[in-house]
């Protein structure tokens, strides 16, 4: 690590219930857990065929590096305050979360015989190098049908499932649920654009503040989502190298060295 990690300031947290500052608390602990496991650099091995375990071993790396750097915008949105960029950066570790459970329940139907390596490995390819500009590349219809990439809803009932079955969710939808209350938010519509403003309709009066902050309401319901997601991808993460480990794959050699699971006790 050659930067300091981002941390909350004090005063991002002086008017909040103990709750939500208990929230940030764990987020913040989290955030600090993700250092340890960065690597530097993945030489795949090429000892053997190119497929699933190494591949998902690249996108695990890449989606860790995306997460780490997802959650200190978190922080820095909170710290500026910013309140779009603070909603827009939770939705993003949301979808991170996401694609991270349905690329493990496929690993797991690998590893129950329920769908091929071959097949594995052509989702592992597309979910690496997924794009929704196929155009951009000058790639053939055949090509663009490789690299589209998973909806965003069916990689969140993925992680829905996960919610419900590893985390003790009651509602089978609740992450699905929070994806929706983040878009509205993150989107120019009614919610979205209530940032810094208060409108008396009927009074014909439209206020602004000209220098808003990030809403106590917004700041305690995405703080909880911000923990929840980033425990969620560790989880997650920890779980698809470990069955790629006890599969005894042959995976890629890491610089540094050393176990690339995530210490969460």
């Amino acid at each position: 690590m050659t930067l300091p990690i981002p941390f909350l300031l004090s005063q991002v947290l002086s008017t909040v219930d103990a709750k939500t500052r208990e929230s940030f608390g764990l987020f913040e602990s989290l955030v600090a857990r993700l250092e340890p496991v960065v690597k530097r650099e993945m030489r795949f091995n090429l000892g053997v065929a190119l497929e699933f375990p190494q591949i998902v071993a690249s996108y695990l790396l890449s989606s860790l590096q995306r997460i780490r750097v997802t959650s200190w915008g978190v922080i820095s949105a909170l710290n500026a305050p910013n309140e779009v960029l603070f909603v827009m950066s939770v939705r993003s570790m949301l979808e991170s979360a996401a694609n991270l459970a349905y690329l493990r329940a496929n690993v797991l139907k690998t590893y129950a015989g329920k769908f091929s390596r071959k097949d594995m490995t052509y989702l592992s390819l597309r979910m690496k190098f997924a794009t929704r500009k196929p155009d951009d590349l000058e790639l053939s219809a055949d090509e663009e049908s490789l690299v589209s990439s998973v909806n965003v809803l069916t990689a969140i009932k993925a992680l829905d499932r996960f919610a419900t079955a590893d985390l003790g969710f009651a509602n089978e939808k609740a992450i699905t649920t929070w994806y929706e209350r983040l878009c509205e938010f993150s989107h120019p519509n009614s919610l979205g654009n209530s940032v810094g403003s208060e409108l008396d309709f009927f009074g014909g009066l439209e206020t602004f503040v000209v220098d808003p902050g990030v809403r106590s309401g917004v700041l305690a319901e995405f703080g909880k989502y911000a923990y929840v997601l980033l425990y969620a991808f560790c989880l997650i993460y920890n779980d698809c190298w470990c069955k790629l480990a006890d599969a005894g794959e042959a995976l890629p050699t890491l610089e540094p060295s050393g176990d690339p699971v995530i210490l969460l006790d």
